[in-house]
């Protein structure tokens, strides 16, 4: 443990020091409620908090010891490890780091003490999949106990899917109603870097580090990101995070924030710049007092969500919880890649069905995950049938996410309409030649979600 936290620390430092130099976005030109740390913050942070009155209050080390501690959840400089939730993509889930349950923004923050941190990143998805799913994944999954309350919940869908973010932090916000919530907004190589003079990107050109690239200034299409942190402010009552960008793509290159064979992920020294940063922001003082010293309240799940969802865990409840038969079986379609990494999917290539009980006195909005990729078009066709209604037609090929359209991503579908007791999913796959197998990530009874889970606020 010492030695990972000396790590930390000593990499945390070289970032800080070399943060100054190289930060081409200017935390002065950023809204109010985004990034008004500057870089004279520490001193800044020390002078604020010593005003606190509050008998717990911690003295702060002088400013060389402070940046060499720069993680704000050692007990060294706060009354105890906070709680903490994240949400996200691939990068916030830890694709190309060594080892996600310590080296990942989130529990880099939270370091040394990681079970305190709860990070429900999924890849090749968006937001849409916890706005269904939230009371299952933290009721199965998560850390706290039921009374209790997260204190600081990061929200990670700008690089991804932001179909269900309103839902997801409406959700959050009524179960956790004081707790400090972030959308954190971060960048990617592969699809923010151009050639200069051309405005090629990385995908025409390769991962070239001999390229002269330079930043797009406009925002990737199809991202309402204004939109998004207007909505988390001023309806959630949240904050937004923006990580700022070197002066040069160059220097993310050559400092390793990134693999050489991976512009679009974050290595562990990414991560550990963007944990830096974050806790910086994290210290401005109205949020530090309502980490710190505000008593959290415990909301409500509303009509909640009844979810199974194997793709990221492999696990199925058995019979007569949850049944289905006519899958060639569940397969994790990484293990060849990484026997450490796993994308877990139920593939049907004939008729099959699923079984299972509501829990809903009522009849809720019923959906199905499954994989789905743009180009080439690799899955067949699929007809759905729930409880003898008439049957549905999915396309799997078409999706509107907003990663690239080669990526197989997990789409969510409104496929009818759950009723109390047993319900029965039929799946019919109208396989063609040079077509793969249907893919299903899981199935979802959302309480919450009025007459369908498909949001259009």
């Amino acid at each position: 443990m010492k030695s990972n936290k000396l790590w930390y620390s000593l990499l945390a430092f070289i970032l800080l020091t070399s943060n100054e130099e190289v930060i081409g976005e200017s935390r002065s030109n950023l809204r109010h409620g985004e990034n008004d740390v500057d870089s004279g913050g520490i001193e800044r942070q020390t002078s604020l908090l010593s005003a606190f009155k509050d008998p717990r209050h911690v003295d702060f080390k002088d400013k060389i010891e402070a940046r060499l501690n720069p993680f704000p959840l050692d007990l060294d400089n706060n009354p105890r490890p906070y709680k903490i939730l994240s949400f996200g993509g691939s990068v916030t889930w830890g694709t190309k780091v060594t080892n996600r349950h310590e080296q990942t923004y989130p529990k880099m923050i939270g370091s040394p003490y990681f079970e305190h941190v709860d990070n429900f990143a999924i890849r090749a998805t968006g937001a849409n999949y916890p706005s269904l799913c939230l009371q299952s994944i933290l009721q199965h999954h998560g850390n706290l106990r039921e009374d209790e309350s997260y204190d600081i919940i990061l929200v990670e869908f700008a690089l991804n899917e932001s179909h269900g973010l309103p839902r997801l932090m409406h959700r959050l916000r009524d179960r956790y109603p004081d707790a400090v919530i972030v959308f954190v907004e971060l960048w990617s190589l592969m699809e923010d870097a151009m050639e200069y003079g051309t405005e090629r990107s990385v995908s025409d050109l390769g991962m070239d580090p001999s390229i002269d690239w330079v930043w797009r200034k406009k925002v990737r299409k199809g991202t309402d990101i204004e939109g998004l942190q207007n909505f988390v402010k001023e309806d959630i009552g949240g904050y937004v995070y923006r990580f700022p960008r070197p002066k040069k793509p160059s220097y993310v290159i050559e400092h390793g924030w990134v693999s050489s064979d991976n512009w679009r992920h974050m290595s562990e020294v990414g991560h550990a710049a963007v944990a830096s940063d974050l806790t910086r922001f994290l210290s401005q003082i109205d949020m530090v007092e309502k980490v710190r010293y505000t008593p959290k309240r415990v909301g409500t799940w509303s009509n909640g969500d009844q979810c199974y969802n194997w793709f990221s865990g492999g696990v199925i409840p058995p019979p007569p919880e949850f049944f289905y038969e006519g899958a060639s079986g569940l397969t994790n379609i990484l293990s060849e890649e990484d026997g450490n990494d796993e994308k877990w999917l139920l593939s049907f290539e004939s008729e099959g069905v699923f079984k299972f009980t509501s829990k809903f006195p009522e009849s809720v909005p019923l959906g199905l995950g499954y994989m789905s990729c743009q180009d080439p078009p690799i899955y067949p066709l699929v007809e759905i049938i729930v409880n003898g209604a008439d049957p549905i037609i999915i396309n799997p090929n078409e999706n509107d996410s907003l990663i690239a359209k080669t990526a197989n991503v997990v789409i969510y579908r409104d496929i009818g309409r759950a009723q109390p007791g047993e319900n029965t999913i039929i799946i019919k796959p109208m396989m063609e030649e040079g077509k793969g197998p249907f893919r299903v990530a899981g199935v979802y009874m959302c309480g919450v979600c009025g007459r369908s889970i498909q949001q259009t606020d």
